[in-house]
């Protein structure tokens, strides 16, 4: 790449922002919080997920916005609004909780994320070795057992 497509790469990365949501409704898909966000101009979105199957549900979640300013308007617009403006739906109870990440760029997410998934394998790999020296303490136990009898 050259400098002058580095420059206009970080100049479109650097236009971006990005909004948590702390709050999600239970039940509430991915595909109808993209569809309600749509008219913002959206990038990408994730979502913690906090079960499985036809039980998923999501915890909080970030969306990417084409826009830095937009993206601040329309946290300030919904943050406090209901989800759902009209009456007897199931989501009609349920208010956005939305702020705008000063700063914060998508890349910093996927490096968290990175993060965290390193330090969950490395916890799991010390309770394999764990339960590895368990196991070998458990054998060497039992043939000195077999050997005295």
């Amino acid at each position: 790449m050259t400098e002058i497509e580095d420059k206009t790469i970080q100049q479109v990365v650097d236009q971006k922002g990005v909004c948590y949501i702390s709050n999600v409704p239970p039940q509430m898909p991915i595909s109808k919080i993209r569809e309600l966000l749509q008219p913002y101009g959206i990038e990408r979105v994730y979502f913690k997920s906090k079960g499985s199957g036809n039980n998923r549900s999501y915890s909080e979640g970030w969306v990417e916005f084409k826009d830095k300013k937009i993206a601040k308007m329309a946290a300030i617009s919904l943050n406090g609004t209901n989800i759902i403006q009209k009456k007897h739906k199931q989501l009609s109870d349920y208010m956005w909780s939305i702020k705008y990440l000063t700063g914060f760029k998508w890349d910093d997410l996927n490096e968290n994320f990175n993060y965290e998934r390193r330090i969950q394998k490395k916890k799991l790999d010390l309770e394999i070795n764990q339960s590895k020296k368990e196991h070998e303490f458990y054998l060497e136990k039992t043939i000195k057992k077999v050997k005295q009898q």
